[in-house]
This record gives C-alpha cells, sequence and structure tokens, in this order.
C-alpha cells in the first residue's frame, strides 16, 4: 500500500483514530503495573511480542495468549479458563507476575528497546 510514493508496512485501515487510543490505553495500563525504571521496556516488549494485540497467540511459548504471550500454565490457570488471558488487565497482571519471577529472560528475544523507541 502506499501513501504519497511511501510504502506503508501496515494496512491503513488498521490504523483507525480509535486503534491508536486503544494502543494508548494499553500503555497507560502497563504503566500502571510495572515501576517506572522498566515501563518502557515492558511497553517495547508487549509490542515486539504482539503487536500491542490483546487478541494475539503463540509467539514465545507454546500456549502463549494476548500481549504479553502468557501461557495460562506459567500463572497457574487451567486450560478452561486460558481464555481470561485475552483480557488486557488480566494479562498485563499475569505478565508482572511472571516478570516478577522470571524478569526479562522469559521474553527472550526483547532486548532493550531502540533509542528512538518512544513510550
Amino acid at each position: 500500500m502506499t501513501m504519497a510514493g511511501a510504502t506503508l508496512p501496515y494496512d491503513e485501515t488498521v490504523w483507525t483514530k480509535e486503534t491508536r487510543e486503544s494502543h494508548r490505553d494499553l500503555e497507560r495500563l502497563i504503566r500502571w503495573y510495572f515501576p517506572l525504571a522498566e515501563q518502557r521496556r515492558a511497553i517495547w516488549v508487549a509490542w515486539r511480542v504482539s503487536n500491542m494485540s490483546p487478541l494475539a497467540f503463540h509467539r514465545h511459548s507454546e500456549r502463549g495468549i494476548g500481549l504479553f504471550d502468557i501461557d495460562p500454565a506459567e500463572v497457574g490457570l487451567p486450560d478452561s479458563e486460558a481464555w481470561l488471558l485475552h483480557n488486557p488487565i488480566r494479562n498485563v497482571a499475569a505478565a508482572y507476575r511472571v516478570w516478577r519471577q522470571k524478569g526479562w529472560a522469559r521474553w527472550p528475544d526483547t532486548d532493550e528497546p531502540p533509542k528512538p523507541f518512544a513510550s
């Protein structure tokens, strides 16, 4: 897709005003859970593993779900309740608990965000 001669890396119909607002809301939610020193990295991880989508599946674990690709077993959820991790609040809360236990190593290919990355 092109716009004024430039190739866009995404379908512009996906990036509506509502989508941008939704991403800002998700970033605010992440900031609410994670300590100040870790917020930029947490937002970067959510973008890297799910493209900031609560509906994402399976990037870093065989059964990962949601913004932070959380495996239900990691947080003690039975398979019958795995769908709860699509709720952004539950997913971010679960990610915070996993981060407290395992650190950022849980998300292996999400090194430090690039310098121009603004959160």
